[in-house]
């Protein structure tokens, strides 16, 4: 039997300027922003309000120190009640809007923006929402709304990170992920051609981008989800369109021997061909003959001990387990 390697989330993300922005030569507005500290990924998007000119600093800020915050302090988090949890969003919150108008000599509503984060160890997730925007996951080849957006009785009415009613506004999500192989975040221009409010279910093409994520390159994936988002999502709307994912990658030796080349020498940060077949060797050594001492490897792949050790080292970095 093939033991299944678990190696860390593989991210990918764009966005885009909406149609009339790009009339108006205003900037994009919506920021996306990722962290990773060992096993634990954060991602998060944020939209910032048309109706303020500022309001993409607002959105680059928050979607940064939320991801850092949250991703380098989980283990810790996860383990708070959701009322606590929503605390610490707020006062991160409040943290930003004070940090921007201290820096930018502006009302803090010039900094007004939608929030979506989710930050995952693999087994455990917490997701913070305000405002618009939907935020999904995957099991397998299906995909279902964890977040809905919030627009109250109009499309383009929402609230932001600098409302009055925080403690209302934001909702915490929080459970075992586990049974889950991703995340997605995506901006209201998106949800224009991603997401059906009336069914409250998402295109099935977004398991198709996930699916590309498990098994090519990022930059090549980064570059086909930027070219359907401008040709395609954002024709669909005049906003600007973002997205950002995180998906699991969790392979056998087998199917690895079968992976597009670039994406293996991606996956297992192989420098070369060389560097790749002796990875190869180690990972194949430890995953599917479960042989974990470094000297009894060095033989069995007839690699030096120090060789070994070093493969050793970048793949206990890549992966979640299995690598000791």
């Amino acid at each position: 039997m093939q033991n299944i390697v678990k190696f860390s989330s593989r991210i990918v993300g764009s966005t885009v300027q909406g149609r009339l922005h790009s009339k108006n030569n205003i900037e994009c507005q919506d920021r996306i922003n990722t962290y990773k500290s060992g096993k634990v990924v954060a991602i998060a998007l944020s939209d910032g309000a048309g109706s303020y000119a500022n309001s993409a600093l607002g959105a680059e800020e928050i979607t940064k120190r939320i991801a850092n915050n949250f991703c380098i302090n989980f283990f810790k988090i996860v383990r708070r009640s959701k009322s606590d949890i929503k605390k610490r969003v707020i006062a991160e919150i409040n943290r930003t809007l004070k940090l921007l108008h201290n820096n930018h000599s502006l009302p803090k509503k010039e900094f007004s923006c939608t929030l979506l984060f989710v930050v995952s160890d693999g087994n455990r997730f917490i997701a913070g929402h305000i405002g618009d925007g939907v935020i999904g996951r995957f099991s397998r080849n299906k995909i279902d709304v964890l977040s809905e957006p919030e627009n109250y009785d109009f499309s383009n009415v929402t609230c932001f990170i600098t409302s009055s009613n925080l403690l209302k506004n934001l909702r915490i999500y929080r459970g075992s992920s586990k049974f889950y192989d991703g995340f997605v975040l995506m901006s209201d221009g998106s949800t224009d051609s991603l997401y059906s409010k009336k069914n409250d279910k998402l295109s099935k093409s977004l398991v198709e981008i996930k699916k590309w994520t498990q098994n090519y390159p990022i930059e090549m994936v980064n570059i086909a989800l930027e070219k359907n988002m401008k040709e395609l999502i954002r024709l669909k709307t005049h906003d600007d369109c973002s997205l950002i994912m995180a998906v699991k990658i969790e392979k056998s030796h087998h199917q690895m021997r079968h992976l597009d080349k670039d994406f293996l020498m991606e996956l297992l940060n192989a420098k070369n061909q060389l560097s790749l077949k002796n990875k190869m060797k180690v990972l194949y050594q430890i995953c599917n003959n479960n042989i974990q001492n470094t000297k009894v490897v060095a033989k069995k792949t007839s690699l030096s001990t120090s060789t070994v050790r070093s493969h050793k080292n970048v793949l206990k970095s890549l992966t979640n387990n299995q690598i000791g």
